[in-house]
């Protein structure tokens, strides 16, 4: 049966732990000030009675032993005050005898007041009775004294004072001496008990006092308990947190604010865990090359939390519009590139038939000059002999027309230059303008075109170059026919002369010698061509150059395009 009890006491006790644990924390608190305040209200009560119960001891001491003791100690002053008057009255003759008198009455009188009051404070009646009688015996002795005094004999009231009078004195006197006697017994009895009531209350206040701080020790450690226990754990996980670690176990559970508190750590542990795999997996993927990604988990991006998977995703778009855009620029390049090859290689095969049709102008251009050569030798000759070979004039008649039809040769050929130079005016400009197209290629190009935009800007350079040389050459060469048609002109109006006057050789030496100066004029002009040819050559041979240079380039171009469009594609983008 007892062990059942103990049981059940202890199943109880586990049922209010158990309460207390699920508890709100204002709750524990207010139970454990509950409990601080009962044991205060306990010592307070405590207190409060024994303070009463000193203050009542107290009040009966002053009330009955210490009054009893002051009354009896009043009366037998005062007695013995109004005695001395009545014993002073009978003995002196200065005529203050009535004085005397009446100070022992009043004396009298408050003895007897004092009596009245002892005997409503003293316990003891028949003590209190006898002491009455004995005053009232004292009073008659003394009204005696006082009639013998006032009618002078004083003999007479001494004896009846040293006899009668003294004895009621006496009387009362031990009679007053023992209500002394009782009333500090019972003041001792008084102090005893007070004294008693002291130490019975200081015992109570330290039992309660004890029993208060046990009690209050009691429940600060149950309360600390419930209180540090979820506090530490949470600390301990908290300090996992602070170290990078998210698998935390947190083993406590309540309905107070601590188990709120707990519950809501736990599940940011493990929202924060399922936030940080996802971010690993979309970062996984990015540094696979895969930006067509999304999170599985987006709702559980919440607050603070919704700028890293904003985060993610601005960098996951621009990095792929980067890519993208790298894409696309790669294959303008490779388009461009193929195109500047085609044009390179056209400008390369547009040089070699420029250096072809220069090498055949260069050698039209040295049989003019010996033709020319020839033609001022003879006129010299013609200049030389026409004063002593009169006689030969038809001959030199038919040289001159020799002459003529070699004027028509030369000039026939100076047009076959002209139009050859049309062609390198023509050849300059499609070059001009294939350097043109490349330079808006390479622009198109940016940072990757920028080496190949200077490529097409020296092609450029070369054709502006070769088309002041052509043009240079052209005013040469017109210069050249209009010497070569006045040479004609001259010959025409020699042969005019040759057949009207035949005699006038004089005149006909000075005009051949004309010729033959002007003959000279033009060797100089066919040098001076020659050099511009000569010129017109190097630049095609450097255009030749520049073109297969440039065709190398735009092929090493189209070979890093699509190296980095095959980069690119390693990439899984978003369309």
């Amino acid at each position: 049966m007892e062990k059942k009890q103990q049981n059940i006491r202890a199943k109880n006790v586990k049922s209010r732990d158990e309460k207390l644990r699920n508890d709100k924390i204002w709750i524990k608190l207010k139970a454990a000030f509950t409990v601080v305040f009962r044991t205060f209200i306990v010592a307070a009560v405590v207190a409060i009675v024994g303070v009463a119960i000193i203050n009542a001891s107290v009040t009966n001491f002053f009330d009955e032993s210490y009054k009893n003791e002051r009354l009896q100690l009043e009366i037998r002053r005062d007695l013995e005050m109004s005695g001395k008057n009545v014993l002073w009255a009978i003995t002196t003759s200065d005529g203050t005898e009535q004085q005397k008198l009446d100070d022992a009455i009043t004396y009298a009188e408050r003895a007897e007041q004092n009596v009245k009051a002892l005997s409503e404070s003293f316990d003891d009646e028949e003590m209190t009775a006898e002491l009455n009688t004995a005053l009232e015996t004292l009073e008659a002795e003394r009204v005696r004294v006082t009639e013998l005094v006032q009618t002078k004999q004083n003999m007479g009231a001494l004896g009846v004072f040293n006899t009668k009078y003294s004895a009621a004195t006496e009387n009362i006197q031990e009679i007053l001496v023992r209500i002394g006697e009782e009333a500090e017994a019972q003041a001792k009895a008084a102090q005893t008990r007070i004294n008693v009531v002291v130490v019975i209350v200081n015992i109570s206040l330290i039992v309660v006092s004890i029993a208060s701080i046990w009690l209050c020790t009691k429940w600060a450690k149950k309360l600390a308990g419930l209180i540090l226990e979820p506090v530490g754990e949470l600390q301990r996980a908290a300090q996992l947190l602070k170290e990078g670690e998210l698998d935390i176990e947190i083993a406590y559970t309540s309905e107070d604010e601590l188990g709120d508190l707990a519950h809501n750590f736990r599940d940011a542990c493990g929202q924060m865990k399922l936030i940080i795999e996802d971010m690993g997996l979309l970062l996984s993927k990015m540094a696979d090359g895969n930006f067509n990604i999304s999170s599985n988990v987006e709702s559980s991006y919440v607050g603070d939390f919704k700028l890293l998977i904003d985060s993610i995703g601005t960098m996951s778009n621009s990095l792929n519009d980067t890519l993208t855009k790298i894409n696309g620029t790669s294959e303008q390049v490779m388009t461009g590139s193929g195109q500047l090859a085609d044009s390179a290689q056209m400008l390369a095969e547009g040089a070699t038939d420029q250096a072809g049709a220069v090498q055949e102008l260069m050698a039209t251009v040295g049989d003019v000059s010996r033709i020319i050569d020839e033609s001022a030798t003879n006129a010299v000759a013609a200049a030389s002999s026409a004063k002593t070979s009169a006689e030969t004039a038809e001959k030199s008649k038919v040289e001159i027309k020799a002459l003529t039809e070699a004027m028509e040769r030369i000039n026939e050929t100076s047009r076959e230059i002209e139009n050859i130079i049309v062609a390198i005016e023509e050849i300059a400009e499609q070059t001009n303008l294939l350097s043109l197209n490349a330079s808006i290629e390479a622009a198109r190009a940016g940072e990757a075109g920028r080496g190949f935009a200077v490529v097409a800007d020296q092609i450029g350079k070369l054709a502006a170059d070769s088309a002041d040389s052509a043009v240079a050459t052209k005013n040469l060469i017109s210069k050249s026919l209009e010497e070569i048609e006045n040479g004609n002109r001259i010959v025409d109006t020699t042969v005019e002369i040759m057949e009207s006057v035949l005699a006038s050789m004089e005149q006909f030496a000075a005009v051949a010698s004309g010729a033959a100066e002007s003959s000279k004029e033009q060797a100089k002009m066919m040098k001076q061509i020659e050099y511009g040819i000569n010129q017109i050559s190097m630049v095609v041979e450097s255009n030749s150059a520049t073109a297969e240079e440039t065709s190398a380039i735009s092929e090493e171009l189209s070979a890093q395009a699509q190296t980095l469009e095959q980069m690119v594609s390693a990439f899984e983008l978003r369309r």
